[in-house]
């Protein structure tokens, strides 16, 4: 059974996600979260933290394998990606090798820099993790003045 004809129990990832990163097509997948993840940091910025790929209620690190725990309750750049992207199950493709692809696009936003660390740099805001979201899904409407802000 392929992949993209198995249904995802996850409703945190819409079939129409699970179909892009199935057929390797990172960029639109890419776009496609990059929105979902404006929609919520601008709803709800504290959503958003550094130094951790999530965060509890009570700011202790949420490792890779408890990012979709219901009492992790804000991510990094990283791990609002990893959170939309590993989410699907039943999980029939490698999530590292498609979020290393998802990331490809990401970076190449960046001019090259690790994710990581630009998320974690000491005066990131989660207005800059929107504006590159915002380039990320049009890099065009951003404009050049945007396309500098927070790289």
């Amino acid at each position: 059974m392929s992949v993209a004809s198995t249904p995802s129990k996850d409703t945190r990832v819409s079939p129409s996600l699970h179909e892009l990163v199935t057929s390797e097509q990172y960029v639109e997948a890419a776009k496609y979260i990059a929105a979902d993840i404006i929609q919520e940091l601008s709803a709800y910025p504290a959503r958003w933290c550094q130094g951790a790929l999530g965060r509890f209620i009570d700011d202790r690190r949420a490792l890779f394998s408890e990012l979709w725990q219901d009492d992790v309750v804000c991510w990094c750049l990283l791990g609002h990606f990893y959170k939309r992207l590993g989410g699907c199950q039943p999980v029939e493709y490698d999530v590292v090798t498609v979020c290393d692809k998802v990331f490809e696009v990401v970076r190449r936003e960046l001019g090259g820099k690790i994710v990581g660390l630009w998320n974690d740099a000491r005066d990131r805001t989660v207005q800059d993790v929107i504006a590159l979201c915002r380039r990320i899904v049009d890099p065009v409407a951003a404009g050049p003045a945007q396309a500098q802000a927070g790289a």
